[in-house]
């Protein structure tokens, strides 16, 4: 009987690669551990709907710890990237380790679904982590389920978070949307500052012509 750990990050990413596990494996256990998620709340938020999820289909769920004191010690002193591949490392050695412990055939992520995410490093922390734990990981992209994973958890009513997880990404989120909106305001005033200069040429040109009449 064969056993897959589907480490998941949020159930929008999870719909469409579990729906896939679920064909391919005669046992799916759905593993929650993301100690990168900040707040609390938003970690609570986003594994509610996972377990929930779970439960309405009947799929195991294991939720591991939360704390974010594993992840602010993996990542301290990283930068963009290397912060994100030891991200990836962190969860996955984790995903490893509990495939191992309950005997489990092999594992995978969802992670690799989002197309902002960097696939070959959650592959590579993958492989390193089965490596070390005596299980096989699941080398699998499933980006090309993005776009109907979003829809589907859009019409399911399934919170769908506005950052990755972790603190920095969200203070990254957040500045990235100050920015559109500053480029939004900006374009705006020019449309209108543009609009007002033809509204007085056009002026100025009806009075020519009534002087010139």
């Amino acid at each position: 009987m064969s056993h897959l750990v589907l480490h998941v990050c949020c159930a929008p990413c999870m719909l469409k690669p579990l729906e896939g596990m679920l064909e391919e494996f005669d046992r799916v256990t759905i593993l929650y551990f993301n100690p990168n998620i900040h707040p609390q709340e938003e970690y609570e938020l986003r594994k509610r709907y996972v377990e929930e999820y779970a439960e309405e289909h009947g799929v195991e769920f294991v939720e591991l710890a939360y704390d974010p004191a594993l992840w602010e010690e993996a990542v301290k002193n990283s930068r963009a990237l290397d912060r994100c591949k030891a991200c990836y490392a962190l969860r996955l050695e984790h995903t490893a380790r509990q495939a191992a412990r309950i005997g489990a055939d092999m594992f995978a992520t969802t992670l690799s679904i989002s197309p902002y995410q960097h696939h070959g490093e959650i592959h590579d922390a993958g492989e390193a982590a089965a490596r070390r734990h005596g299980v096989s990981y699941l080398n699998r992209t499933f980006v090309d389920l993005y776009a109907e994973g979003m829809k589907l958890s859009k019409e399911l009513g399934i919170y769908r978070q506005k950052y990755c997880g972790c603190r920095i990404s969200r203070i990254e989120a957040e500045e990235q949307r100050q920015r559109a909106a500053a480029e939004k305001s900006k374009l705006k005033a020019e449309r209108a500052a543009r609009a007002e200069l033809d509204k007085l040429k056009k002026q100025a040109k009806k009075e020519r012509d009534r002087a010139h009449g």
